[in-house]
């Protein structure tokens, strides 16, 4: 069985999240029924450098891993029956998917024909057969699926809740940043957040905020590039502490923090 944990990971040298999926032992057999071939290990890039929205790309991809592995039990332990692999088409022979923008594809048993709002024939690519894992019985109905996801789209909207956030906002409403900073202070506010256990900005002490500078260096940022997504925090701290009768804030621990140093890329 894979090890439990995040299937989540950045690569040293990449803002972007992959998913990590992992076959080991006999398992890496196994794998060869779905990828042609044994694998040990499978990343796949979200393609998105958000958290949530990686997440979101990744569900399918880690729902397929663990039927794979609910199937390799199945077949080790014939006494319960789990689910099987069945070969099925790309798709479905003899539908037609009308899309909303008046283009049309049909489905033939060898081919997948894309048509354009006039009826003009634009792509044609093969209709292969494809291996999908069914499962004899399914672990949630849609509803409760939607159910844990609203609530997971709710747990993360929570993070930009209460006095925190106001001390961004009302900098980004009054200050007019630019959109790149205005999206860095949400954004760094939030990993900011996750990975201190949700310390406040008025708590924060100096070793928090490096924590925030070495999980952006991790994630391949240079100095001068840390500098500028954490301006956003600074700048909005700042703007706060300006207001000496009502400041909720009366210390900046992000303040040089990420100073430039000499690990800029030379180029010629």
């Amino acid at each position: 069985m894979p090890r439990s944990g995040d299937y989540l990971f950045r690569r040293r040298g990449s803002q972007n999240w992959y998913v990590k999926l992992q076959y080991p032992g006999a398992l890496s057999e196994f794998a060869a029924t779905v990828y042609g071939r044994p694998v040990k290990r499978v990343e796949i890039t979200t393609r998105t450098p958000d958290r949530a929205e990686a997440e979101i790309v990744a569900a399918p991809h880690i729902e397929a891993h663990k039927k794979l592995i609910l199937l390799h039990k199945a077949l080790s332990d014939p006494t319960r029956s789990y689910g099987r692999i069945i070969d099925r088409h790309l798709q479905p022979p003899g539908t037609t998917v009308n899309n909303p923008d008046g283009t049309r594809v049909v489905a033939t048993t060898t081919q997948i024909v894309h048509l354009d709002p006039d009826g003009n024939l634009t792509k044609v690519e093969p209709n292969v057969m494809i291996k999908e894992v069914q499962l004899a019985a399914t672990a949630f109905a849609p509803s409760e699926v939607r159910q844990v996801r609203e609530a997971e789209r709710a747990a993360r909207k929570a993070v930009f809740k209460g006095v925190d956030s106001e001390i961004i906002e009302n900098w980004i409403k009054i200050k007019r940043p630019a959109r790149t900073h205005e999206l860095a202070a949400r954004k760094n506010l939030a990993l900011f957040k996750e990975i201190t256990n949700g310390r406040t900005l008025a708590t924060a002490q100096r070793a928090d905020a490096y924590k925030l500078v070495e999980a952006l260096r991790a994630a391949g940022n240079k100095s001068a590039t840390i500098k500028t997504k954490l301006s956003g925090i600074v700048a909005a701290i700042n703007f706060e502490m300006k207001d000496s009768r009502n400041s909720r804030l009366k210390y900046n621990p992000f303040s040089a923090v990420a100073e430039k140093v000499a690990d800029s890329t030379q180029r010629m």
